[in-house]
């Protein structure tokens, strides 16, 4: 077996596999017009189905957050 990279990569095997990959495209973008069906043209978009949810009307007030028991406090302007 040849083990010579020239002889593999040529402008003849670089041509011939754009080729091959250009036809392989071709055929699948023709074979996908041929097999689709026709679409109506007075279809357009359908419209989506929406549910808006409205905001709520007053806003809810927060509770204080309490001093867990056993804890104690640090006094002003120590930080713990």
């Amino acid at each position: 077996m040849k083990r010579d990279w020239t002889s593999l990569v040529n402008i003849w095997t670089i041509a011939g596999t754009l080729f091959v990959a250009a036809c392989l495209l071709l055929f699948t973008l023709i074979s996908i017009g041929w097999t689709r069906p026709p679409q109506n043209p007075g279809v357009g978009f359908v419209p989506a189905n929406l549910t808006i949810i409205a905001p709520p009307t007053a806003t809810a007030v927060s509770q204080p957050t309490a001093t867990p028991a056993g804890t104690v406090t640090p006094p002003p302007g120590l930080l713990a």
